[in-house]
């Protein structure tokens, strides 16, 4: 009965296999004559058995990739990395004493953007800020167009293109009794 059920099962696999789609209806199998395709065949399934059977991957064309909504700027804030340590060593820093230390910052992005707009929220992490021992801003491209200023903090700027506009400039001066 194992044999049986074997062969059989051979049988119907080879007669699966091959290099012809035999879903026409008709007598003649010479290939210059017309043949009917047979109604329960569609062209879709014809084309999945041609898939099926192609040793090669087929070609898929397509034109776009499905996004969510637009793409994202390079000015965007999501492409700005903050990294925030604190120097416990250091604990004093224009007529102030901090309990936790002073900070170390590091901004880096592509594109950082320093303006009144803050859109990208760098301004406002560090800008007249007490509390800052160092801070290192690393992009490709600087763009400081408003006044940053970060009194009494060790500034050092990485950039390939550092673009300073009319109103653009780091003041380090560390802030004195009477205006703190």
């Amino acid at each position: 009965m194992k044999k049986v059920g074997a062969l059989l099962f051979l049988a119907l696999l080879m007669t699966g296999c091959g290099d012809e789609i035999n879903h026409y209806s008709g007598t003649s199998t010479h290939p210059d004559q017309t043949i009917q395709q047979d109604s329960q065949t569609s062209v879709d399934d014809t084309q999945l058995d041609l898939n099926l059977l192609s040793p090669t991957p087929n070609k898929i064309e397509a034109k776009a990739f499905i996004t969510r909504g637009t793409p994202l700027s390079t000015n965007d804030k999501r492409y700005v990395k903050i990294d925030v340590d604190y120097v416990s060593e250091k604990r004093e820093s224009n007529h102030r004493t901090f309990d936790k230390g002073l900070k170390t910052i590091v901004l880096s992005g592509k594109h950082l953007i320093i303006d009144e707009r803050d859109l990208q929220g760098i301004r406002n992490f560090v800008h007249k800020k007490p509390d800052i021992a160092k801070i290192s801003i690393q992009a490709e491209t600087i763009e400081l167009n408003a006044a940053l200023h970060v009194p009494g903090a060790e500034v050092e700027i990485r950039a390939k293109n550092l673009n300073v506009g009319k109103n653009g400039l780091i003041d380090n001066t560390p802030l004195t009794l009477e205006t703190r």
